[in-house]
């Protein structure tokens, strides 16, 4: 970050990015040596305005795995056989809290019974029991793949969660708050509950209404609501961790704790060359980036009350040389009739999504996932802007085709199949 507190030209890319994507309030705090500044738009900062920070919440659990660790209360290498009850598939017995921390336990995403009553609140409804039978129960296709391998898992995070309150007999709420929040000077930071405070309503990068997430037992994986104050002084601690009294737990959790396929993974922490460390969050209406530099003490954090990507911006700030700005694709004017052609239900890898038209945009909608509005970029390709997602449609003989972009590259080929034929 070659001028962390020279925030001039970043506040105007923050506020060409809010302008973008219509987004009502974005905030970046920068530190190098120990002096911070923050960013804002698309005006003013709010003081002490309450974010959901998604999976950011998994490095402030990871956090939590070292310090009790380093109070001896679990241990890293301890099986979560240990803790929970019986039953449970053989397959899950042995998996440790070291690799629920570092995403390399084998376990899916998500549990396999996760079925929401609000889909607009996802986690709310699963609980304790609920987990308890997924690790009692589940099919030979949710069960262990990869053990040790780095795979991304929601499930894992909030199975470590509980794991931790089981170890203690403390809730998360409480172990964070005792272990974490109240040394590290976060105050304002809390678990969103049902019935309980939550955040304000943010919005999707469409510009909807969102509604507060809430959480049961899978709260280690994005449960955690924070202003941009605390979480300014969690970037101060990671940055100066002897100036707390959770140096130790600090240091380790930044530190690489396991290298699945080459992969450097801390506690939740993920790395980029040269030495970045760095991990994001999102829910349906808010997202948030942390990255870091350890060497040059330098680092930012962004929360946004909206559903975009902040990754490309926040790296940018901490490593311009390393880091470009993605491009902002722009929107093609189209006829709602010409979208018409591209409806109907697609299929790859046993993933099926749905597209229908909205408006002048194409909607692509994943049954239990969130939905995407996609903008027309060319004839045949359009965007999302909550994401680097492109779809590209391609037409022959055979029948419609739905080539699927990440951030440019091709992940898989979807085909239109007839639902109502195969529903019969």
């Amino acid at each position: 970050m070659s001028r962390p507190l020279d925030d001039g030209n970043m506040t105007l890319i923050a506020r060409e990015r809010a302008e973008y994507f219509g987004t009502p309030d974005l905030v970046i705090v920068c530190e190098q040596d120990g002096q911070q500044s923050y960013i804002s738009a698309p005006g003013r900062r709010v003081e002490n305005r309450h974010y959901e920070i998604g999976s950011l919440t998994k490095v402030l659990v990871g956090l939590l795995l070292c310090e009790l660790a380093n109070q001896r209360l679990i241990r890293f290498e301890d099986a979560i056989s240990k803790y929970l009850p019986s039953p449970m598939r053989a397959e899950f017995a042995p998996i440790t809290l070291l690799e629920l921390g570092t995403h390399t336990s084998g376990l899916p995403r998500l549990p396999n019974n996760l079925s929401p009553k609000d889909p607009a609140d996802p986690y709310r409804d699963y609980g304790a029991k609920e987990l308890h039978d997924f690790l009692a129960t589940a099919s030979a296709g949710w069960v262990i793949e990869g053990r040790g391998l780095f795979q991304y898992s929601n499930l894992g995070a909030g199975l470590l969660g509980h794991v931790l309150e089981r170890a203690t007999g403390q809730t998360l709420d409480e172990l964070l708050e005792r272990y974490i929040l109240k040394p590290l000077g976060m105050s304002a930071t809390y678990i969103s509950r049902p019935g309980e405070l939550t955040a304000p309503s943010g919005q999707t990068a469409d510009g909807d209404l969102a509604k507060p997430w809430t959480f049961d037992v899978l709260a280690g994986c994005g449960g955690i609501v924070s202003t941009i104050e605390d979480m300014g002084n969690f970037l101060h601690s990671i940055l100066n961790p002897e100036s707390t009294s959770l140096n130790a737990a600090l240091r380790e959790s930044v530190s690489v704790l396991a290298s699945p396929q080459g992969q450097e993974i801390g506690a939740f922490w993920m790395r980029l060359p040269p030495d970045i460390v760095w991990h994001n969050g999102r829910t349906y209406g808010y997202s948030s980036m942390a990255a870091f530099h350890n060497a040059e003490r330098s680092g930012a954090i962004a929360l946004c009350a909206a559903s975009i990507s902040l990754d490309d911006l926040v790296l940018h700030i901490v490593d311009p040389e390393h880091f470009s700005l993605h491009a902002l694709p722009m929107e093609m004017p189209s006829d709602p009739k010409d979208l018409a052609k591209y409806v109907g239900s697609y299929r790859h890898s046993g993933v099926e999504f749905n597209i229908s038209v909205s408006g002048a945009r194409l909607l692509y909608d994943v049954p239990g996932r969130e939905r995407l509005l996609l903008y027309p970029k060319h004839a045949t390709r359009f965007f999302a802007k909550s994401q680097d997602f492109e779809l590209e449609f391609e037409k022959n003989g055979e029948g419609v085709r739905a080539h699927e972009y990440v951030s440019g590259n091709h992940m898989a080929t979807a085909v239109r199949f007839d639902a109502s034929t195969e529903s019969k």
